[in-house]
């Protein structure tokens, strides 16, 4: 049995098969995958355990860091928790070698898809990540692009077949993974694993949050304190803006196979849809209600004023009419009318992960155009 399933991945913004998601579809796919194969392996409990107000302890305390004056104490996106040691520091009692971490970690491989790097990047450690799970032509990164052309970061298979053998060959001081069961596979190998991705501690919260993680591992605990106060008052600047005009309606879904996948009311991206003054429609999905009928997700979506799509087809999407010449029954929503708006999300949206702040700028000014009339878009493109 594989750990989950992974889609194939042509160029976001270049032409693809028919049918071939782009990887912008991997990103959102990737919690709904991830979400059925935890199920499947019996990991119900654990998601049930995962929704409620009643969240165990540890898990409610994802991405906690807690210092212990010579050493850090962490919890990871599974509740488990991790000793964080400076190199030539004694090691505390109670915890196994895989879930002792030396820092500042020099060498780190990324087996957690495209959100670790871009944070990596911005708190200026890049150079110690050696190895991604992500296809390297997937990257539109140029700093990352240069470390796969360099050398000095390797592909090192995906995330559910993982190549172990390349992976022992880099040495690396952890593995940031996305998966509990894979973290457990690779810790049986002896593997010293963090767990930084799941579908249920995807909120804006615990992404703010995982800067201080990631800072803690790599030393830089400082700047990701500045990344956490720049957003926070992004955030805070664009809610006063926003204060009191009306909230346009906002729908995303990506359709696949006569399926919508929309993005879940307690995603960091929706928050920020409604943080940036919209209204996001499906905003009381939770996370596990990842997939919707065409019907139901067009009654929902009926009166966005602004969708989000994506591209799952050969050839360039430029205009709206391009875009109903695969999905005409999309027309029936009134963002592809007269007055509404339709984006389509670029790449670099899932991988320039430290820059949230720049997100919610450009989220804030396509919400409300009449605020921010110039901004010039890096994360979405708009279909005319």
């Amino acid at each position: 049995m594989t750990h989950g399933f992974r889609l194939p991945s042509p160029f976001f913004g270049r032409r693809q098969t028919p049918g071939r998601p782009s990887f912008l579809t991997q990103a959102v796919f990737r919690v709904f995958w991830t979400a059925i194969w935890l199920m499947a392996a019996g990991g119900a409990v654990f998601l049930a355990g995962c929704q409620g107000p009643g969240l165990p302890d540890n898990l409610a305390q994802s991405y906690l860091v807690t210092d212990h004056g010579d050493w850090l104490e962490a919890v990871d996106c599974a509740g488990r928790n991790l000793a964080l040691v400076p190199w030539e520091t004694e090691v505390p009692p109670g915890f196994i070698p895989q879930r002792v971490i030396r820092i500042p970690v020099k060498r780190v491989v990324a087996a957690s898809g495209t959100y670790d790097p871009g944070i990596i990047m911005a708190l200026g450690e890049l150079s110690v990540v050696v190895g991604s799970d992500e296809l390297p032509e997937n990257w539109y990164l140029p700093e990352i692009l240069e470390a796969f052309r360099s050398g000095s970061l390797e592909f090192v298979g995906l995330w559910d077949s993982l190549d172990f053998e390349v992976i022992r060959r880099l040495k690396p001081d952890v593995i940031l993974s996305s998966s509990l069961q894979v973290a457990q596979t690779l810790e049986s190998l002896g593997f010293v694993v963090a767990v930084t991705y799941s579908h249920v501690n995807n909120d804006l919260d615990n992404r703010i949050k995982l800067f201080d993680f990631l800072g803690a591992l790599l030393g830089r605990r400082s700047e990701a304190q500045a990344l956490t106060t720049e957003l926070k008052m992004t955030l805070e600047l664009v809610t006063e803006a926003t204060k009191g005009r009306p909230r346009p309606q906002i729908s995303w879904g990506i359709y696949f196979n006569n399926r919508v996948y929309p993005l879940n009311g307690d995603f960091w991206l929706s928050q920020i849809f409604e943080i940036c003054g919209g209204d996001y429609v499906l905003s009381t999905l939770k996370a596990g209600s990842m997939e919707l009928n065409l019907e139901s997700f067009l009654v929902a979506s009926a009166q966005a004023d602004i969708y989000f799509a994506s591209v799952l087809y050969e050839g360039e999407v430029k205009t709206k009419a391009d875009y109903l010449g695969y999905h005409p029954e999309l027309s029936r929503l009134k963002s592809f009318g007269p007055g509404g708006r339709v984006y389509m999300p670029e790449a670099i949206l899932f991988q320039d992960t430290g820059r949230l702040s720049d997100m919610v700028k450009e989220v804030a000014a396509i919400i409300h155009p009449e605020i921010w009339p110039d901004r010039k878009l890096k994360y979405f493109r708009e279909l005319l």
